[in-house]
């Protein structure tokens, strides 16, 4: 049987934004199948990226036991993360990109406040990343960046299975 389409009713037209979040990567020891995202990403080709924190791994930093390989060259961990932040910058039609950063790029911080307060103020993930200079828009840790209506952060500072209740009641 045939249906008229003319008695559905019409939704009105959206504008929807096509962006894409990236969340935990922690390079340099990424996944592998984080390339396997990079590949959706140029054909996905959002207009927007918001990294969810921990792009970063910085494991160098970590007050934890080091088990990795390389664990300890922060400078290698920064080189590895910038030309993995080349690649996304280079995906066509992005028009805005979002950078949370996460607890395992605020180990600098943490690392600075404990073993070098000198450098406080001075040296943070923003600018080891060239994140301003990228033109991504930078979000402190514990901190959220808005897309429309809906708040984004890594975390607020509190982790565990209520994470997510602990930031919803915050928000």
């Amino acid at each position: 049987k045939e249906t008229s389409h003319a008695s559905r009713t019409e939704l009105p037209p959206t504008i929807l934004e096509r962006f894409a979040i990236i969340p935990d990567v922690h390079h340099p020891e990424a996944h592998r199948d984080y390339r396997v995202m990079l590949r959706a990403l140029n054909i996905f080709q959002p207009e927007g990226l918001l990294v969810l924190g921990d792009f970063a791994d910085a494991a160098s930093l970590s007050a934890h036991a080091k088990t990795e390989k390389g664990a300890d060259d922060f400078k290698a961990e920064i080189d590895a993360v910038n030309a993995e932040l080349d690649i996304l910058d280079r995906l066509p039609g992005l028009k805005w990109k979002k950078y949370i950063e996460g607890n395992h790029e605020y180990r600098l911080q943490r690392y600075l406040a404990n073993n070098a307060q000198a450098l406080m103020g001075v040296l943070d993930i923003k600018g080891c990343l060239n994140l301003i200079e990228r033109g991504w828009e930078f979000t402190p840790y514990m901190q959220h960046t808005n897309i429309g209506k809906v708040h984004f952060t890594h975390d607020t500072g509190t982790a565990g299975m209520n994470a997510h209740r602990n930031a919803r009641d915050i928000f």
